[in-house]
Parts: structure tokens; C-alpha cells; sequence
């Protein structure tokens, strides 16, 4: 996991706007992020509730394994909409 493992805060009153919380200082030219890997995703579901801990045990180590797996590059053409 990455280096901050406080634990997150859960103070919004809505799960969607705790995660939007996880970046502090949105205004600032270097915003906080607080999910910098897969890993503090899994602990942030976990801690808001959402998985249990099996789910958590489970999605570390499919992570942990497919480590060495190479993300696919984006594609400029890709159109979204």
C-alpha cells in the first residue's frame, strides 16, 4: 500500500462525496490524491464498508498477482460518449 494508511474519513453523509474527499486540496496545482494505487482503492471500499474482509484478502492478492501485468495503452481514437 502506499505510504499514508490513516484511516480515510467518512464525514459527507454520502459514500459519493467521501470518495470525491479522497483528493484534498482540489483548487491547489497539486492536489493530495489519496488513492495513488489499486491497493488504497481496496482499503477505501473496505473501510467505507462495501467489501468485507475476504473481498479485501481477495482483491489484494488478484492485485498482488497481476502485478506484472502491463496496463493497455490508451487509444487516441477512441471516441467517448
Amino acid at each position: 500500500m502506499s505510504r499514508d494508511v490513516s484511516p480515510f474519513r467518512f464525514v459527507a453523509g454520502a459514500l459519493c462525496l467521501d470518495f470525491v474527499n479522497t483528493v484534498g486540496s482540489h483548487t491547489s496545482f497539486n492536489p493530495g490524491e489519496k488513492l495513488n494505487e489499486f491497493a488504497d482503492l481496496v482499503r477505501w471500499a473496505h473501510e467505507a464498508e462495501l467489501i468485507d474482509d475476504r473481498e479485501t484478502q481477495e482483491l489484494l492478492a488478484f492485485a498482488e498477482a497481476s502485478s506484472d501485468m502491463k496496463a493497455p495503452e490508451p487509444n487516441p481514437n477512441r471516441t467517448h460518449g
